[in-house]
């Protein structure tokens, strides 16, 4: 279990920009948010992973930045757009092999997306084993307004899609009203991967100790549960005043997994 940080965090900072923030804070763990088109080629991508290689980082996951238009994308009624979007996510695949990163975060559809659940189950089995040919596993988010923000929903995708794995954001989860360790318990041994922040009375997305979530139980429950994965820090730029305060929000992270 170890800690990283999210390119995310300094949004609208370009991407290669955002990760040589990160890497020159001293951060060897990051997941990479991907923020247009011309971010998926191969050329840029090689360039990303030159930088991990010459810092000595690694890349935990790759979140895309087209997660707003899974919905219509592959679980609407019209098949060759559900064709057409899983070879734009091979793309995102074939990314990971070269950064070295091993899952994708997913974020599926909003609750008003007309699909019904045995279709959801069914399209996001088909895109996780395309995934898998990959040698990716396709996470899916609790975000909130979208299908997976409801544990009783994670609880029948994991019944239905057996090796489905999980992304447990703490910020979603409050925001959508859930206890983040109700949706912990939910995804169960199939969560891999972590969105840390911490909330309070003050905000819903705070640094790491900052707020009152006691993320000291939580990574206990984790422990119990065998989790292996990654703990990433993902906040908004308004969250915090300078980005060397993300890397003492990790190292906090980082005291507490120790």
């Amino acid at each position: 279990m170890k800690a990283g940080i999210s390119t995310a965090c300094l949004f609208p900072e370009l991407t290669e920009r955002a990760l040589g923030t990160l890497l020159g804070l001293g951060c060897d763990r990051v997941e990479i948010f991907l923020n247009s088109p011309s971010e998926c080629g191969d050329a840029y991508t090689k360039g990303l992973a030159r930088m991990l290689l010459s810092a000595g980082a690694v890349c935990t996951a790759l979140h895309p930045y087209s997660s707003e238009s899974e919905g219509s994308s592959f679980f609407g009624r019209y098949p060759r757009r559900f064709d057409d979007g899983v070879e734009e996510y091979k793309r995102y695949f074939h990314q990971c092999g070269i950064l070295g990163a091993d899952i994708v975060v997913f974020h599926g559809a909003r609750t008003f997306f007309p699909v019904a659940k045995e279709t959801y189950f069914e399209r996001f089995a088909r895109l996780t084993a395309v995934a898998a040919s990959f040698g990716v596993r396709l996470c899916h988010e609790n975000v909130v307004r979208f299908f997976c923000a409801d544990p009783a929903f994670v609880r029948e995708l994991r019944a239905a899609v057996p090796e489905a794995g999980f992304v447990l954001d703490i910020k979603q989860a409050v925001r959508a009203g859930v206890d983040p360790l109700e949706m912990l318990d939910a995804m169960g041994p199939s969560v891999r991967h972590l969105h840390l922040s911490d909330h309070s009375e003050a905000g819903d997305c705070l640094l790491p100790g900052n707020g009152k979530f006691d993320i000291l139980h939580m990574v206990d429950r984790l422990k119990l549960m065998q989790f292996d994965g990654n703990l990433i820090l993902e906040l908004y730029r308004r969250n915090f005043e300078s980005p060397e305060q993300l890397l003492t929000g990790m190292k906090y992270i980082q005291n507490i997994c120790a």
